[in-house]
């Protein structure tokens, strides 16, 4: 019994791997300039995280627009996206996400809803001493030029770019494969 629990484990293990590797092979062969250091992709999984550089509840990185649109549904409006040129923007206005699609794949996620939250408890409406307080100091640091007289309007940390509103909250929060 206790052999066939460790072949078990053992089978387990290298199909994980194999699964894995034929994913990232995949991802390594596209030819678009969208990031390539994706994590392979998951089953969607039904909770609300959000996690930096990898996904936002059951919308991963890397996932085909078929695997999006099973895992939300139909989006509400389909346009462009300024930061992705020649990419889809889909719109899942109930959800509050905005799902960037470049190609084949899921290359951003776009959180505009409170539904959704970091590992530290970081969502839309939180506040920016409190971002900063459990994610600390940020790499980069975006200020607004006109609007709000040079008050932070995003933080960057790896995998996340988080915006915020003029009376200092957060408005929306981005997860992106880039670094």
């Amino acid at each position: 019994m206790q052999r066939e629990r460790r072949v078990a484990r053992l089978l387990h293990a290298a199909l994980v791997t194999f699964a894995a590797s034929l994913v990232a092979a995949g991802c390594a062969s596209r030819s678009s300039g969208a990031p390539t250091h994706f994590v392979p992709v998951m089953p969607p999984v039904q909770d609300a995280k959000i996690v930096p550089g990898q996904r936002v509840g059951p919308v991963s990185l890397g996932m085909s627009p078929a695997d999006l649109l099973g895992a939300l549904g139909d989006p509400d409006h389909v346009g462009s996206d300024g930061d992705f040129p020649g990419a889809k923007l889909y719109f899942f206005n109930a959800r509050g996400l905005q799902v960037t699609v470049d190609g084949s794949q899921v290359v951003q996620i776009a959180v505009n809803g409170t539904q959704f939250a970091t590992q530290e408890g970081i969502a839309v409406g939180s506040t920016e001493l409190r971002a900063t307080a459990l994610l600390g100091s940020p790499s980069i640091t975006k200020r607004y030029q006109r609007e709000c007289a040079g008050r932070v309007s995003g933080y960057h940390y790896p995998g996340l770019w988080i915006h915020f509103t003029c009376d200092g909250h957060v408005a929306e929060i981005r997860v992106w494969g880039g670094t």
